[in-house]
């Protein structure tokens, strides 16, 4: 689908998108902005220009805001992303990422003409499956149990409902907090970046690859009700990848690969498939990490 095909597709739809200060959630609605989509977003206890502050754990004030735009379709980006195993982040994950899921679909399913609620899992729900436990972090907890209550109400109340889980995204204008950028700021600025051995694999997908499947799956038919799992599609070690962006930026020196050693609890391997999103909702992956890698770095270049 071309981009006049897609915009199209959402004339006269009004888009709200929950989470709308992160990563993903920002560059989702500047993509709809610049599509001149009618779209709103929300963010949670910040003063962000043109955003609406809310609270989704805030059910009235939630449902005020939703009832105010009136969406027809809702994209929910927002979630407690802290990995660390303590009482204190497991009950802020569950919270937020389920009892704040939970209230929007609450506050969508009193709506007029909605169409579609998109909200965002994680690979790491994967890590519920396996035997040991050392693996598995409140997050994807909190994640896991999200999902499988979004399967359940599709399933027991038939809400128009699609989950998406992710592999690692990645892209210009991101924060530090995650690796691709953490070690690209470093090197350009002739910090040492310390790592791991770096033997753990991850599935990158670039953030223009992941926001065309973002805006494929609400308009699809076949993604409705569904779980679909979205990266590129092919996992590459960490070491890799910090390899070839110190050989780009022409700092191998800085890089300090085994200085550290791997997190408690790491997940060694992460794998995506794509099979079927083309047939079922027009979508493939088409930006690698290298091309993805060199679109980022030509873009802060760009910006300088």
């Amino acid at each position: 689908m071309n981009t006049d095909e897609l915009v199209e597709k959402y004339k006269n739809k009004i888009i709200l998108v929950i989470g709308a200060s992160g990563y993903i959630g920002n560059s989702l609605l500047k993509k709809l902005q610049d599509l001149n989509i009618d779209v709103h977003g929300t963010c949670n206890h910040e003063q962000r220009k043109k955003l609406i502050t809310c609270d989704i754990t805030n059910y009235d004030l939630l449902k005020q805001v939703v009832d105010r735009v009136k969406p027809n379709i809702v994209f929910n980006l927002s979630g407690y992303i802290n990995k660390e195993h303590t009482l204190d982040s497991f009950e802020k994950a569950i919270k937020i990422n389920m009892i704040g899921l939970l209230n929007i679909i609450k506050v969508v399913n009193e709506l007029e003409n909605f169409e579609r609620l998109v909200t965002i899992g994680t690979i790491d729900e994967l890590s519920i499956s396996s035997k040991s436990t050392d693996k598995i972090s409140p997050y994807a907890i909190s994640k896991y149990l999200s999902s499988s209550m979004g399967t359940y109400i599709v399933e027991n109340f038939n809400l128009p409902i699609s989950i998406v889980r992710t592999g690692i995204v990645y892209g210009n204008k991101q924060n530090n907090n995650m690796f691709i950028p953490s070690l690209i700021d470093s090197l350009i600025k002739n910090k040492s970046f310390d790592m791991s051995a770096g033997e753990q694999k991850r599935d990158f997908i670039y953030i223009e690859d992941f926001l065309r499947a973002l805006l494929l799956i609400p308009i699809s038919k076949n993604t409705l009700g569904k779980t679909i799992d979205v990266g590129y599609g092919k996992s590459y070690k960490i070491s890799e990848v910090a390899y070839y962006i110190a050989n780009k930026l022409g700092k191998k020196d800085l890089l300090n690969i085994g200085a550290i050693p791997y997190r408690e609890n790491e997940i060694m391997n992460y794998n995506i498939t794509n099979d079927g999103h083309y047939g079922n909702f027009g979508w493939n992956s088409s930006v690698d990490i290298f091309k993805g890698i060199d679109e980022t770095l030509l873009s802060i270049y760009d910006e300088k």
